[in-house]
């Protein structure tokens, strides 16, 4: 009974020692000692890679001196917890410094063995820059339409508007933007057909271009307007 347990552990710690090898995955084990520090014992080839770290020397050390930027933050007392309790952990958008390099990363930690903790990286650094300049990009539309004197809306092709920005309610004569939001743009062709006209050319070009039509306000003005339009997935 005993040969074939240390069998099968023997053959569970090739299996993690694969996986640690291969993984494309970032992952260090840290091990507490006598003194209750978090000793850095492993580091596979992917979190070197990661974090461009080729030396042998950090192994020994606190986690506090492999990532310094760490030091004083609830991680490293988590880790801990995780090595003495058992109970896994994960934090997101983790950020920290490595020689200088501001890395941003999700952390997931479980226990390997009884004061052993496995921490796996997995570096979200270029995601997360994506989605700031896409945010920072959005805002910069956002501003850019709410300042704007021209009326950008966007609607479903049946006419339902989705949003309608401070010119259009203001070419429209709505003083109530959300009264505004309840119309179809129905509403606002003059002449029969116009709205099918104006559809029929969106449908079959995917894009229009100063289709000059008329608009007829809350206030029963009569207006002029020239539409540019996209449709893309099924908004227009």
């Amino acid at each position: 009974e005993q040969r074939r347990m240390e069998r099968k552990l023997s053959y569970s710690e090739h299996k993690f020692r694969s996986v640690f090898a291969s993984t494309p995955l970032g992952m260090s084990i840290f091990t507490i000692d006598s003194r209750g520090d978090l000793l850095l014992t492993e580091m596979n080839p992917a979190i070197r890679n990661m974090l461009n770290i080729q030396e042998e020397s950090l192994a020994g050390l606190p986690i506090e001196q492999v990532f310094p930027s760490l030091a004083g933050t609830p991680i490293p007392p988590e880790f801990k917890k995780v090595a003495c309790d058992g109970v896994p952990w994960h934090s997101t958008n983790v950020a920290f410094s490595i020689d200088g390099r501001h890395q941003i990363a999700d952390l997931f930690a479980f226990q390997t063995t009884l004061g052993t903790v496995t921490v796996i990286l997995q570096d979200i650094t270029d995601k997360r820059q994506v989605e700031d300049r896409l945010k920072e990009s959005e805002e910069k539309y956002r501003t850019l339409v709410d300042n704007s004197n021209v009326a950008v809306f966007t609607t479903t092709p049946r006419g339902d508007i989705l949003f309608i920005n401070d010119a259009g309610s203001r070419i429209l004569e709505y003083a109530d933007k959300a009264e505004l939001l309840k119309e179809n743009t129905a509403r606002f062709y003059a002449a029969t057909g116009a709205r099918d006209l104006f559809l029929r050319q969106l449908r079959k070009r995917k894009e229009v271009s100063d289709f000059r039509v008329e608009f007829i306000t809350r206030r029963s003005r009569s207006i002029v307007v020239s539409i540019s339009a996209k449709m893309e997935n099924e908004t227009i």
